[in-house]
């Protein structure tokens, strides 16, 4: 970990589908003593996702956002795997979290992730 925040990781032995980093946008203070990671989102809304890192070999990054509703049952799942996308926070949804997945890459160097709503245009 680097001093602006950033993170470097060396790992030729690291399979894929290993989860790097889980961030959540809700926690039990009491049990975890820890506070959310993640902003709230509005549920129906559209948001983009940037993924702010370079990977060896490139395009070796996934991020997985997982919605879950009120009875911590999942209701959507959406896959980033690329710098930028789109998504819809499905109906339903209570809280989420966000994954950072190792995907094959033996060098990673990353920054950070925003998530944006999308304003409609009038």
């Amino acid at each position: 970990m680097h001093t602006d925040g950033s993170v470097t990781v060396d790992n030729l032995l690291m399979p894929p589908g290993v989860v790097l980093k889980e961030w959540y946008s809700r926690t039990n203070y009491q049990i975890r003593m820890i506070e959310p990671d993640l902003p709230l989102l509005k549920r129906g809304c559209d948001y983009q996702i940037q993924v702010y890192a370079e990977t060896f070999p490139e395009d070796r990054l996934v991020v997985r956002l997982i919605f879950y509703n009120g009875q911590d049952t999942v209701v959507g799942t959406v896959v980033v795997e690329k710098e930028e996308d789109t998504f819809t926070v499905p109906a339903g949804t209570m809280y989420y979290t966000m994954q950072l997945i190792q995907s094959g890459f033996t060098h990673l160097e990353f920054e950070a992730i925003t998530l944006q709503e999308i304003e409609e245009s009038e």
